[in-house]
């Protein structure tokens, strides 16, 4: 029971550690793409602000191919269109070629009516240079303002006779999304290895004050059955010799019976508090289960023939097992015994017994008067009956079905029940093969 404690407490605490691990590697990594989406579409409009600046007028020649002289030297006087284009053009041009560097990018003005005009490739290499018409083509086909053609990101803008478009090459970008993202993910893992450590670690220490307590209730329970035991004996042997010189009454036979029936209940705490410590009565072995639980059917046949129920039995005999025989054999005892007494009157007990993926599975089926109020994996809860007035009319203890779930899940079986349809309550047990 501690050793499942504990991991269950490093499952919880490492489910946590991991959605907040992926929470801040997500958050990471989508903060550095935005970063990166941003960057590029800052560098795609510095590009198609440039391209698209009003190209100056070439400068006026005379008849001879001179320039001819300016009729108003004057500094002071207002300056016209063409001065403020070229006063213009070295701030847009310069920022731009600090911005853009050596990145790879190229530009192309397109009319209305689908021809390149011009066209800059001279900032990419002469093996793209071959491929960039028949992209800025495609781009313009598709009609789009924005889009990805291959490692490269285009942008356009509207100019009054055509579109500008703007391609720049993204490769490196991508290659430092990737980059971050696989620093981030072995950062991650490591520190999920890391903290593994330390919650395995830590958990022993948070789990050995509940470890303490259990030994303690585990001690009490043994120390005061191999007490209880002393005068249990003692008034058994009383009531015999009481019995030998006063005759039999129905007082001493419910002594006795009552006697017996706490001799009984002390037992099975002691099984239950031995099976809680995951100890083996037995070394495991490997048997034919069928076999085993065909027979304690046979022989749970005559109690249950008394008030009418019939035992159904669908058992693979041939099906092997690797388990404790012992605990085996009490398993099916405890589900048996609980059917026996539980089924209607008239009703049935369905047993089966198949084989899947290596593992053993147990099922057992009966129908009774009314089910149980409780939740059906309440019943594995100990002193919990389906008799919820306790009146003992079964006999029961309700601590078997606690037995059989610690049985079962000592060895990291699977237990659970479920009801049915025309009040019928279902168990189902699924053994490992022990390695």
């Amino acid at each position: 029971m501690i050793r499942s404690l504990q991991k269950k407490f490093i499952r919880a605490s490492m489910l946590v550690v991991t959605i907040l691990l992926v929470f801040f590697l997500l958050a990471i990594n989508a903060a550095n793409f935005l970063s990166v989406s941003n960057e590029e579409g800052r560098l795609l409009t510095n590009i198609l602000e440039h391209e698209s600046a009003p190209v100056p007028e070439p400068e006026p020649r005379d008849e001879a191919g001179g320039v001819p002289e300016i009729p108003n030297p004057d500094p002071n006087a207002p300056k016209d269109g063409f001065d403020k284009q070229i006063e213009k053009l070295p701030l847009l041009i310069g920022p731009a070629k600090k911005i853009l560097g050596n990145r790879q990018y190229f530009t192309a003005t397109v009319s209305k009516n689908g021809t390149i005009r011009d066209k800059d490739i001279s900032h990419i290499s002469e093996e793209m240079q071959e491929q960039a018409e028949d992209w800025i083509l495609s781009a313009f086909e598709d009609g789009k303002s924005s889009g990805r053609i291959g490692n490269y990101l285009y942008r356009t803008r509207d100019i009054g006779d055509g579109t500008v478009f703007a391609f720049l090459n993204t490769a490196e970008h991508q290659a430092s999304l990737i980059r971050v993202g696989l620093i981030t993910l072995v950062l991650g893992i490591i520190t999920w290895f890391i903290m593994l450590a330390l919650v395995v670690y830590l958990s022993r220490q948070a789990i050995d004050p509940i470890a303490r307590n259990i030994e303690r209730q585990k001690q009490f329970v043994t120390d005061a059955g191999h007490e209880i035991k002393t005068p249990l004996a003692i008034i058994t042997a009383n009531v015999d010799v009481l019995e030998l010189h006063t005759g039999k009454s129905k007082w001493i036979d419910h002594i006795r019976s009552q006697t017996m029936r706490l001799n009984d209940l002390m037992q099975n705490l002691l099984t239950l508090s031995r099976l809680d410590e995951a100890n083996a009565v037995s070394e495991a072995a490997v048997f034919r289960p069928g076999e085993i639980l065909s027979k304690l059917a046979d022989d749970y046949a005559e109690p249950a023939e008394l008030h009418g129920i019939d035992i159904i039995k669908d058992i693979d005999v041939n099906a092997e097992l690797r388990f404790y025989r012992e605990n085996f054999e009490k398993l099916c005892t405890i589900f048996l015994d609980n059917a026996v007494k539980y089924a209607k009157d008239g009703g049935f007990i369905k047993v089966e017994l198949n084989t899947q993926n290596h593992d053993i599975v147990l099922i057992f089926r009966n129908n009774c008067e009314e089910l149980p109020e409780n939740d059906p994996q309440e019943l594995f809860e100990r002193f919990t009956r389906g008799d919820q007035a306790r009146t003992q009319k079964k006999g029961g203890y309700g601590i078997g079905l606690a037995m059989a779930r610690a049985i079962t899940e000592a060895e990291g079986g699977q237990i659970k029940a479920s009801y049915e349809d025309d009040n019928v309550i279902c168990f189902t047990v699924r053994l490992k093969n022990l390695k």
